[in-house]
């Protein structure tokens, strides 16, 4: 009884264990097959999948030797697998091409193993894993041409560790070295003495692998020790799990692009300084009209000083020249500024604020029988430019207008913010009223050497100037021409980002009305002046001032003076005969005597090696009062660090 049910149960168990195995042969995806031997004719196969892939049924596969079925290249490889199986080893992964019922070719994967007479065979349709395959071999294959044959850029790929990986014809062309001399490498030999003690090939990598890329221009070594200009791009490579895995680099060498952008800067700036100097070629008889009125001023003034007792008169005729010595203190700055060379660099600007501090100058430039106004808006923007350039537009616009009113007139200048299609610009409007340009004239006038004034009286490049300012800032310029009325140069710039300008109330701590300076309880100076009359005025002024002074005419004697004498500041014009200006004096001083402050002062700084803040510096002709204040302040500070 016991045996009987033992078997109707395996019984039971065979049947279901059948039955999953159909379903598990029939729901199959892949090609599923026993196949007889020798002839090579399928004796079970799962339909469904044969159907949807080669597009056979069952019937038809049985008188079919699937041989028959393979590709024509490929029969050759198919015949020979029958050893390896007759010797039983096992068919893994073999491609061939099987022709479907429709003609088409289809690529399978076989996996067959033979037992007995049969072959045991598992087939997978690959077609299009095979295709994309080929189509990414050929895409390989057509980069590393690419990449092999780019003769322009430097293309390589490098280690997670910076070192070469492999090396393109661009690299060799480019930096000089031959694929066994670099790779294995670190990129820093690439770099600049300078660069890789700053540490910049690691902070570049490190970039690069952060932020997944890293991007620069900037100088770069040849294997000779020559130098170019390169553009460096490193992108970060990450595999499937965003493991670093490498970099891929491109180098191009922008060497003869950089030499002509230097080239083409250095034209610019010469042409901008030249125009300086015919702009105040033009200002000359203006500016020695106004110095002689200043000088008459002072001259007439240290008679009627002589000649009067009267305290009173005496204080109105000191304050009338003080006035005319500030006024042609502001108007030498003014020139000394706008004919500096300086490099082209644009920066927050405020208009407003520039043809303010410009306004004596541009009315010497207009001459007396000219009326000046400017108008500005109470809430004014920034703008970004060159601040030279934008002085040197006002000073061609103001001579031009100069020109256009030989009988005199009206120069108006205004500012003012205009929406410009949602966001601020700012407009600057110089207007004449003069008698206005030819319509043929007005279209070309923003033209390079367009001019209609005789020979000897310009150059035609100020409106050139003009129109090239406002595109290099990002805007336009244009003419409105009123024939009989006048012209209108109007320049229209993108504000910046800063917002408003800010009025700066401050009052500046070194202007101190008369009287008002400090009087230092002690202390001694050396003064450094080769002037004999500006030295004496200097001693008189710190002799009042209740301070000691002593006095070297240059910076060599100044120095043997100070190795047996003792001072609490010295005061040393910036330029003096004798091959050591006062910068190379104070920075002497600070090396051999750090505890001993130095003040500089200059009527002019064109020739002297300042860095920022480096010391502080005097602006002749300087108020002796703010002069005392700023020494005595300068004492105080030294004896307060000694405490």
């Amino acid at each position: 009884m016991d045996t009987s049910s033992d078997k109707e149960l395996s019984a039971e168990e065979a049947r279901e264990a059948e039955r999953l195995r159909r379903r598990f042969w029939e729901a199959s995806q892949d090609l599923l097959a026993v196949i007889s031997l020798p002839d090579g004719r399928p004796r079970l196969i799962n339909e469904p999948a044969w159907l949807r892939t080669l597009g056979y049924t069952k019937e038809e596969l049985s008188s079919i030797r699937l041989v028959d079925l393979v590709h024509p290249e490929d029969r050759e490889k198919t015949l020979s697998t029958r050893q390896p199986l007759e010797s039983g080893h096992m068919l893994d992964g073999f491609e061939n091409r099987y022709r479907a019922k429709d003609g088409a070719w289809v690529w399978l994967s076989w996996n067959v193993v033979r037992e007995g007479d049969v072959h045991y065979a598992v087939a997978r349709d690959i077609t299009i894993d095979r295709e994309a395959r080929i189509r990414l071999a050929q895409s390989e294959r057509q980069l590393r041409l690419m990449i092999s044959s780019a003769v322009d850029y430097a293309l390589f790929m490098l280690n997670p560790d910076g070192t070469v990986a492999n090396w393109n014809a661009g690299a060799q062309r480019i930096k000089g070295y031959l694929a066994e001399e670099v790779v294995g490498r670190h990129i820093s030999i690439f770099y600049t003495e300078t660069d890789q003690q700053a540490g910049v090939p690691g902070r570049a990598l490190e970039q690069a692998a952060s932020e997944g890329r890293y991007e620069a221009e900037t100088w770069r070594v040849r294997k000779d020790g020559t130098l170019f200009w390169a553009n460096v791009v490193i992108d970060a490579i990450r595999d499937e799990h965003d493991a670093l895995v490498g970099f891929a680099k491109i180098t191009r060498d922008f060497t003869e692009r950089k030499r002509a952008q230097l080239e083409l800067q250095q034209a610019y700036e010469q042409l901008a300084h030249a125009q300086k100097m015919e702009a105040l070629g033009q200002l000359t008889g203006g500016v020695a009209h106004d110095f002689n009125n200043l000088l008459a001023v002072v001259a007439g003034g240290l008679k009627l000083l002589q000649r009067t007792s009267d305290p009173a008169r005496q204080d109105e005729i000191r304050g009338s020249m003080q006035q005319a010595v500030d006024r042609g203190a502001r108007l030498t700055r003014q020139l000394l500024a706008f004919a500096r060379k300086h490099d082209l660099e644009s920066e927050p600007i405020d208009p407003a604020e520039l043809v303010a501090e410009m306004r004596e100058l541009l009315q010497r430039s207009l001459g007396e029988d000219i009326e000046i106004e400017i108008v500005s808006p109470p809430q004014r923007w920034m703008v970004k430019a060159d601040p030279r350039q934008f002085e040197l537009v006002m000073l061609n616009l103001t001579v031009n207008a100069r020109d256009a009113m030989p009988d005199g007139g009206k120069l108006r200048i205004s500012i003012e913010t205009i929406d410009a299609g949602g966001e601020e610009n700012v407009r600057l409007t110089v207007r004449d009223t003069g008698t206005g340009m030819p319509p043929d004239v007005a279209e070309r006038a923003f033209e390079p050497f367009f001019t209609t004034k005789e020979v000897g009286k310009g150059s035609g490049l100020g409106l050139s100037q003009v129109y090239g300012f406002a595109q290099q800032a990002n805007g336009r310029a244009w003419i409105e021409n009123f024939p009989g009325e006048g012209v209108a140069i109007v320049i229209e710039l993108p504000r910046t980002t800063l917002g408003p300008v800010d009025q700066d109330t401050t009052p500046d701590p070194l202007q101190k009305t008369p009287g008002e300076a400090r009087r230092a309880a002690e202390g001694s100076v050396l003064v450094v002046e080769d002037d004999d009359s500006v030295a004496a005025t200097v001693r008189q002024v710190l002799e009042h001032g209740g301070l000691r002074s002593h006095r070297a005419s240059n910076a060599k004697d100044a120095l043997a003076i100070l190795e047996t004498s003792s001072f609490d500041v010295v005061l040393s014009d910036i330029v003096m005969p004798g091959g050591m200006n006062g910068v190379d004096l104070a920075r002497t001083v600070r090396q051999r005597w750090p505890g001993l402050p130095v003040i500089l002062t200059t009527g002019y700084t064109g020739k002297a090696d300042l860095t920022p803040n480096e010391f502080p510096v005097l602006q002749k002709p300087y108020d002796p009062d703010a002069m005392l204040a700023l020494i005595n302040e300068t004492i105080a500070t030294c004896e307060k660090a000694r405490i």
